[in-house]
């Protein structure tokens, strides 16, 4: 049996050599055999090696990684780095350096690992898993790389140094890896390469461009403010940090105000913000590991922009009416009016057939006595004519008796002498003469009976019927026009889009407000069979000043993945007071609930934290496709709003998901428009405020985005199409009903790899080399790598 096991495996594989023997096994069966078991023994020996130098380089290259930018180890939750001397560096209290000489040997290790790479980790000779492992690894060195030479941000790009000291200090105030003192002096082990930071970074920094400077300079007010007020509050009378807070202060404000002077000059030589085509066409094919290309992803979003604003003006339009019915160009005549028009046509209709009934019932009238003149002549007539029959029978009778009664004289004498004669009997109206006594109607005088007794007289053949009033049209509806020109199309998707998002979660209350709206997405999710109920993981909390200086609405900060302790954090801000908010603005606050917190980014990246073994936690957690996270978050709030019913109260949620959906493909075309087809910034104003239907303020902000982060506002876009196919891809595979819950958990729980290798894990390609084999799981696998963490080494 074990035999027939591994010829059968080997056939499954596809191997030339394999199928021959098992075509002629009853000729060499033995000699198969051996050639199977042969070539087995050395795949799963180069898969076991190539695997073993995977682990080693992620462990080695995220490690020095770490090292190199202590502030990011920060926030993912690795506080200690041990050199090869064995000295242990505690990395919470330590600056980034970015000299010419740290970022050249930073460069030289960063491309050693891409040669080991290469030379040492067959892609054919990995598992599926960690194929994908691989992809992310290698598209983050190079990413690196373009950093540090392609684009040189350590010397053309202002914003680098500040967000980089900003980050280090705020950091230990906001992520809870230990004690609140503990984590104070850490930020004071900082606060003293502060002025060495400085120096290095407005030498090193050569140029810029305007967004970069002005975005640098409002980041370093907020790290004025974390030095000047918000360190000497949280330190309060604390007397050992507090002397060592204030014999630091002052130096360390001088040399930020020292940045500061040179950030808002903005450099003497600027430099665009613009990639190029074939910049950004390289920057974005790392970023998404080759999920979509810049033009036929900018193609794909022109047409769903157009889809998306027909569909939505269909349902926009009585929204937008209900509220604006005064405007009779877009929405027709206004409620009175209608009722109106409906009741002038409801009396029009009943004088109608009031008429109608009238004139119908003149001419049954007119007709009815018309046919009753008729029978009446008629019966006059034969009445006329049996009157005169009788009265010429009688005179023939009266005749003949008078013949008679001569004949009988003549022949007869009278008997009765001179006896007067009896007096004749009288006779009744119509009668004859009897000569028996008896009065005897003549048959014609039986027509007045027969008359009497008959039915009343039918209709004339061919008389027209009493037909029913003649419908009327209905009165015109409301929003009758069906007028669809861009004017009005603009005008009322607009109106609707403003509604959703004019009244922002935000001012007092805000946190309880979107904490709300974060378990009520979470619920939905859940009952729409998206993904499984979870436990809320996370806080929603006030946006802090720093986070508030890149002016965002809302801000994530996911769960540590490498510090248990850490929870994820989701920032609203609280600039402004908000009013009543409205139903529609309801439903955009539960989108954004679901987008950010659960079931969306946060949700991905907690379970991205959890994956085993930490080299691979390491490759998807810290490396893992932005794509794949943000578009799982914006596909995850569009099911989430999306997954109303038909009726009329639902259509604000459905209105809701297609302003999201909108919103991100107009700012993926401004994206790539800005670096890749030379799109002027006013015109990536105007589409963002007439496409994506922004606020000045909001398209501002987006712009800027753009300007500092080329891929930023693309990438939930990408994303969002990636997922739909993956959704299609799946169940096209599947022979039974596709389970989204069970794609949507299955997916997650491998962790936010390149789409591509996704599809592959999900379907389980035969032809891959598996994660695990027999033989491997007999022998010894090599250790694991570990990260350090607090309090161990």
């Amino acid at each position: 049996m074990s035999s027939m096991r591994g010829v059968r495996s080997t056939f499954r594989r596809g191997l030339g050599p394999a199928r021959l023997c098992i075509l002629a096994a009853a000729l060499a069966a033995t000699a198969c055999y051996t050639v199977s078991v042969v070539d087995r023994k050395e795949r799963l020996s180069a898969t076991e090696s190539a695997t073993k130098e995977l682990r080693a380089i992620v462990f080695e290259y995220t490690q020095e990684m770490f090292y190199a930018f202590p502030h990011v180890a920060t926030r993912l939750g690795v506080h200690r780095h041990k050199l090869p001397n064995d000295e242990v560096v505690r990395l919470d209290r330590e600056l980034p350096n970015f000299s010419e000489e740290v970022v050249a040997a930073r460069v030289e290790a960063v491309r050693s690992y891409l040669v080991r790479l290469d030379r040492k980790v067959a892609i054919v000779a990995l598992s599926l898993n960690d194929r994908a492992d691989r992809r992310l690894v290698e598209d983050a060195m190079k990413a690196e790389l373009a950093m540090w030479e392609d684009r040189q941000e350590h010397t053309q790009n202002p914003l680098f140094h500040a967000a980089a000291l900003a980050e280090s200090l705020y950091y230990p105030l906001a992520v809870d890896y230990a004690p609140e003192k503990e984590r104070l002096a850490d930020v004071l082990a900082r606060l003293q390469w502060v002025p060495s930071f400085v120096d290095r970074a407005v030498r090193m920094t050569k140029a810029g461009s305007e967004a970069q400077f002005s975005a640098a300079a409002g980041v370093n007010r907020v790290t004025v403010e974390i030095v000047r007020t918000e360190l000497g509050a949280r330190i309060g009378e604390d007397a050992a940090l507090k002397q060592s807070y204030e014999g630091m202060k002052g130096s360390v404000l001088d040399s930020l105000a020292k940045l500061q002077g040179f950030l808002d000059a903005g450099g003497k030589d600027r430099r665009t913000f613009r990639l190029g085509a074939e910049g950004y066409r390289e920057e974005m094919a790392l970023l998404w590991h080759g999920a979509a290309v810049p033009e036929e992803i900018a193609s794909v979003a022109k047409k769903r922009v157009e889809e998306l604003k027909r569909e939505m003006y269909a349902l926009a339009k009585p929204v937008y009416c209900e509220a604006n019915e005064t405007d009779r160009k877009i929405c027709g005549p206004t409620k009175a009016e209608i009722a109106a028009a409906k009741k002038a046509e409801e009396d029009k209709a009943r004088k109608e057939e009031a008429a109608a009934k009238k004139a119908e019932d003149k001419k049954q009238r007119e007709e009815e006595a018309a046919a009753k003149k008729a029978e009446e002549e008629k019966r006059r007539e034969e009445e006329a004519a049996a009157k005169k029959a009788e009265e010429e029978k009688k005179k023939a009778e009266e005749a003949k008796a008078k013949a008679k009664s001569e004949k009988l004289e003549k022949e007869y004498k009278n008997p009765y002498g001179d006896k007067p004669k009896p007096a004749p009997e009288k006779k009744e109206k119509g009668g004859v003469d009897n000569p028996y006594g008896a009065l005897v109607r003549p048959a014609s005088t039986a027509l007045g009976a027969k008359q009497a007794d008959a039915p009343a007289p039918s209709k004339k053949d061919g008389a027209a019927k009493k037909d029913e009033p003649a419908k009327k049209d209905e009165p015109a509806k409301k929003g009758g026009s069906d007028r669809t020109d861009g004017a009005a199309v603009d005008k009322v998707i607009g109106f609707v889009i403003g509604q959703i998002s004019a009244q922002r979660p935000a001012g007092p209350g805000a946190e309880d407000r979107l904490a709300q709206a974060v378990g009520q997405a979470r619920d939905r999710a859940s009952e729409a069979g998206f993904l499984r109920p979870v436990e809320a993981t996370t806080a929603v909390e006030a946006m802090p000043a720093m986070l508030a200086a890149m002016h965002q609405i809302f801000a994530l900060m996911p769960v540590p993945p490498f510090e248990a302790k850490g929870g994820a954090r989701l920032f609203v801000s609280r600039d402004a007071p908000t009013a009543q908010l409205t139903d529609l603005s309801r439903e955009w606050m539960l989108a954004e609930a679901a987008r950010y917190a659960s079931p969306g980014m946060s949700e991905v990246l907690a379970r991205a934290a959890a994956i085993e073994p930490q080299t691979r936690r390491a490759a998807r957690a810290v490396f893992g496709d932005a794509a794949f996270v943000e578009g799982f978050g914006l596909y995850a709030a569009l099911a989430v709003v999306g997954s109303a019913n038909e009726d009329v109260e639902e259509i604000g949620a459905k209105l809701v998901a297609m302003a999201l959906e909108l919103r991100a493909a107009v700012e993926l075309l401004v994206d790539v428009g800005l670096h890749a087809e030379g799109m002027s910034e006013a015109d990536a104003l105007a589409l963002l405020e007439r496409d994506a239907y922004c606020g000045s303020a909001y398209a501002q902000n987006r712009l800027a985005l753009a300007k500092l982060a080329p891929g930023a506002l693309a990438t939930p876009f990408v994303g969002l199409e990636r997922w739909r196919a993956i959704r299609e891809q799946v169940a096209a595979a599947s022979k039974d009903a596709l389970d989204e819950k069970e794609l949507h958990e299955a997916a997650l729980a491998i962790g936010p790899v390149a789409f591509d290798d996704l599809v592959g894990i999900l379907k389980g390609d035969p032809d891959a080399p598996p994660d695990v084999v027999e033989e491997a799981k007999a022998a010894p696998s090599a250790t694991e790598p570990k990260f350090t963490f607090m309090g161990t080494e």
